[in-house]
């Protein structure tokens, strides 16, 4: 069941796991604080109680016993884990994994004493490459501890355990960035129908990195619902989040692109929705979407004018033009010299073209 999710997964330098989509190597990047709408999940608190006592409820197979020489052994790799050096604890871990699903009973006391996070890291690591559900409840509340970092743990051993979003929804309310980003990383990996829905409000937050990661994820969703919130992001003051709000809608159908340019771009036309229109260009163009924004360009300010310059110049289309030169004698020398930039390039683009013919 969880074979084909591990395949989206890859360790990072730091041994941390990042998100890979099936299609492309680009993984989601590293996010910071998010503060997430009231709205965006709904009855969090009651989720998880409810889930845990569904599973308490189904009276789980008991564990497999262990023999008088695995059990000897495996009590000394739980003192080993509690060792300050990470190949110790590591190495125990994974002795203890080779034993099977007969030590979960070991590490339960381990989980709820949560005194030392080296141990406890080391004991979710356990479960987490078992891969055990009936392990899922004692872990699930976890995410109730008042430490940051235990939380954290718990919620990326939950990604090997539990396939239910109602178990990693709650997290996104959390106000650490780490644990808001494994929340994402769980619900892209789940895909289901409402995902897009959970995640889209994250586009509009105040940390840039949380934007990136949340416009990679609808990247790897492609759902062409959600075009519009994308396209509100390529005028995003960060970088990283303009590059990889163009990388998600080059995922999504061309045509649902088309059709938000033609509508951002009906009268009254905000000076705003120009520049987006004129980015989203070059994700899907079409002669038609051009035309709308250069003839939005003609009322807008000087800045609108310059993006649209940019945008249409590399295309080297003879229709383009005659907009062109009359930027020429436009009062404002950003626009004159945009003007020029864009006709020089249109030139070369012609000239290449003819050669190859």
């Amino acid at each position: 069941m969880h074979a084909g999710r591990r395949t989206l997964r890859q360790r990072n330098y730091k041994g941390e796991f990042i998100l890979h989509d099936t299609d492309s190597a680009t993984n989601l990047p590293k996010v910071c604080l998010l503060r997430a709408p009231a709205n965006t999940v709904p009855a969090i608190t009651q989720a998880r109680p409810q889930l845990c006592g569904v599973v308490a409820a189904q009276q789980p197979e008991p564990f497999p016993p262990l023999s008088k020489k695995n059990m000897a052994e495996a009590r000394q790799c739980l003192e080993r884990m509690e060792d300050r050096t990470f190949h110790v604890r590591y190495a125990a871990a994974m002795r203890l994994v080779g034993f099977g699903p007969g030590v979960i009973p070991l590490l339960l006391p381990v989980l709820r004493d949560g005194r030392d996070l080296g141990q406890l890291d080391a004991a979710l690591d356990v479960l987490k490459q078992l891969g055990d559900p009936r392990a899922l409840p004692e872990v699930a509340s976890l995410l109730d501890s008042t430490s940051e970092r235990i939380r954290h743990a718990a919620l990326r051993a939950l990604r090997w355990l539990a396939d239910d979003p109602v178990v990693f929804t709650p997290a996104l309310a959390d106000l650490w960035w780490r644990i808001r980003r494994e929340a994402v990383f769980a619900l892209v990996e789940l895909r289901r129908e409402n995902t897009g829905a959970l995640l889209e409000p994250l586009l509009r937050d105040i940390q840039p990195m949380v934007r990136a990661a949340a416009a990679n994820a609808l990247g790897i969703l492609g759902q062409s619902r959600h075009v519009r919130a994308l396209v509100e992001l390529l005028d995003d003051p960060a970088a990283n989040v303009r590059e990889i709000a163009l990388w998600s809608l080059k995922r999504i159908e061309g045509c649902a692109i088309r059709d938000c340019i033609q509508e951002m771009l009906c009268r009254p036309v905000n000076p705003r929705n120009v520049v987006l229109a004129a980015r989203a260009l070059s994700v899907a163009p079409s002669q038609t979407a051009v035309r709308a924004v250069i003839s939005a360009a003609e009322h807008a300010g000087s800045r609108q004018k310059v993006e649209v310059v940019k945008s249409i110049a590399p295309y080297g289309n003879p229709e383009h033009l005659p907009f062109l030169e009359s930027l020429l004698r436009n009062e404002s020398e950003a626009v004159r010299k945009a003007a020029a930039w864009g006709i020089g390039v249109h030139t070369l683009r012609c000239a290449t073209r003819r050669a190859r013919n």
